[in-house]
């Protein structure tokens, strides 16, 4: 009598319904069962029904695809096998997968990587992605993956030997040059004030030429001297007004002030 030989675990390679897809199923199919209830009173869309067998066949469909196509979770004898066949699809799907950046920046011969790599592995990945699904109906996923359990982007390798050559993408990454770490803040000039540090005659011109390689303390200590330098050569009062300014504000008001008491001491005469 020959030995029985126990079948490997295999997962099934038709889809089962996301989490979402199952919600929106099962509003459906609530909505359609309202429609058809037989209690007008209760359910005012009953006498809004245009086509009832239409309406009973899309409630047929609906409940054979909820009744077929939810994932169920795994007997205790079964998860163990389950999760055992998703590592060895991981580790045999990612072999060769296009990265992260050659998905991104698309360099020459990235589509044609991607669809061969697709193409295949796909029976797998269908498998794998069930895997998941039934691994979350079983609790036994993290909450914080429920939402892309069944996405394998999240297993997509950043980098690789295999990666194709990055000098010719269609998408050319930005580069920020970022000072660093404990750097102090930046030192800006506006064009003013390097239009006037060029004003200061040929040592004002060298050092506006060199304010790009400066250290931040120089230029920061430049940029005092800009001010207090402008300061200076501008008297300002506590209007802001320089002292010429001032003085004729005053002769203006005094010459006013003398008007007003003119016409006082003067009224006219009637007429």
């Amino acid at each position: 009598m020959s030995a029985v030989t126990e079948q490997p675990f295999r997962e099934r390679l038709a889809p089962y319904l996301r989490p979402n897809q199952i919600r929106d199923a099962v509003v459906e199919r609530d909505r359609l069962k309202a429609m058809l209830s037989e209690n007008p009173a209760e359910h005012y869309h009953n006498s809004q029904i245009q086509d009832r067998k239409e309406a009973h066949r899309q409630l047929a469909k609906l409940n054979k695809q909820l009744a077929g196509e939810i994932p169920q979770p795994y007997a205790p004898h079964e998860l163990d096998a389950a999760l055992a066949r998703s590592r060895e699809l991981e580790e045999r799907f990612t072999v060769g997968m296009p990265t992260s950046a050659e998905m991104r920046r698309r360099p020459a011969g990235a589509v044609d990587k991607h669809t061969a790599w697709e193409k295949r592995h796909k029976p797998g990945i269908l498998e794998w992605k069930n895997i998941q699904l039934r691994k979350l109906a079983s609790g036994a996923v993290k909450d914080d993956l429920s939402s892309d359990v069944a996405n394998y982007e999240r297993l997509r390798p950043a980098g690789g030997p295999q990666e194709l050559n990055m000098h010719d993408t269609l998408i050319t990454p930005a580069t920020h040059f970022m000072p660093p770490p404990g750097s102090p803040p930046a030192v800006v000039f506006s064009d003013e004030e390097i239009a006037y540090l060029k004003s200061m005659g040929s040592d004002g011109v060298k050092m506006a030429l060199q304010l790009a390689v400066i250290p931040a303390e120089a230029r920061a200590q430049v940029k005092e001297i800009i001010a207090a330098t402008r300061a200076a050569e501008v008297p300002v009062t506590k209007r802001g007004w320089t002292p010429e300014r001032r003085a004729e504000q005053a002769a203006k008001m005094k010459a006013r002030n003398a008007a007003v008491r003119a016409a006082k001491n003067h009224p006219p005469e009637a007429a």
